[in-house]
């Protein structure tokens, strides 16, 4: 499988558009898609975006293929809760399309912290 291929897979298995996609990436849509379409290549930084925001390496993001040596599951996990299941109400529970997209942009910040303490400091309100 080709990256173009992947891109599109990854993106579909996390229920994004390609229009949330390219937000994250800071691009047009249409440079996005012809990402998928093989039309131009894709720099390093975008792709290490990428692989770190659907959680699986650079070597599966260019040439996994479904159900093939990869782990690869489309949930949302981290070390102090369960797995959160896409589409199902087990554990934490089903995750919007919304929240999966701030997911997607926490994930892609570098201001974490910062972004920590403001929803902390709304909640509080």
């Amino acid at each position: 499988m080709h990256l173009r291929e992947n891109l599109k897979r990854f993106r579909i298995l996390n229920g994004l558009t390609q229009q949330q996609v390219a937000d994250l990436l800071g691009i047009e849509r249409t440079a996005y898609a012809s990402y998928e379409l093989g039309r131009t290549g894709m720099s390093i930084s975008n792709l290490c975006k990428l692989a770190k925001y659907f959680g699986v390496s650079l070597d599966e993001m260019v040439y996994s293929e479904p159900g093939v040596s990869t782990n690869y599951q489309p949930s949302v996990a981290s070390d102090n809760c369960p797995m959160l299941f896409r589409g199902e109400c087990r554990d934490i529970g089903y995750i919007t399309r919304d929240e999966r997209y701030f997911i997607m942009l926490y994930r892609a910040s570098d201001k974490k912290e910062e972004v920590l303490r403001f929803l902390g400091k709304t909640l509080e309100k």
